[in-house]
Formats: structure tokens, sequence, C-alpha cells
């Protein structure tokens, strides 16, 4: 069972590319941002994290607090 803790967010800065899957940084909190909204992001910064059923990620930041 996948047990992330919060809201999913999926924040990409411009680094990274689409064909190498590496432009996608996953931040579980409990705040609701809106596409295309300005965030700070202060959390739990892991690696290699893996919950299971497909859901595997090589960074997450999680327990997340969001600043507009």
């Amino acid at each position: 069972m996948l047990k992330m803790g919060g809201l999913p967010l999926h924040l990409r800065d411009g680094s990274g590319t689409a064909a190498e899957n590496t432009n996608d940084i996953l931040v579980t909190t409990g705040i609701e941002a809106k596409l295309g909204d300005v965030v700070t992001v202060k959390g739990v910064v892991r690696t290699d994290k893996d919950f299971g059923s497909g859901y595997a990620y090589k960074v997450i930041i999680e327990e997340a607090s969001i600043q507009m």
C-alpha cells in the first residue's frame, strides 16, 4: 500500500530533462498549491525512496512546509 503522508506536489525548476526522467522532484505536504504557483519548500530530503507498487523516487522531499 502506498503511504506518502500528505498531498503530492511535483516540482519542476528547469533542471534535468524529461527524456531522462530527471526534471521532476516529488514533495509531500499538507499544503495545497496550484499549477504555476511559485513556492519555497522546506522538508526532509530522502534519496532512493521506494514505496513499492512501482512508486520509486531518486529524490523526494517529505513532510514539507511550503511558503507561497
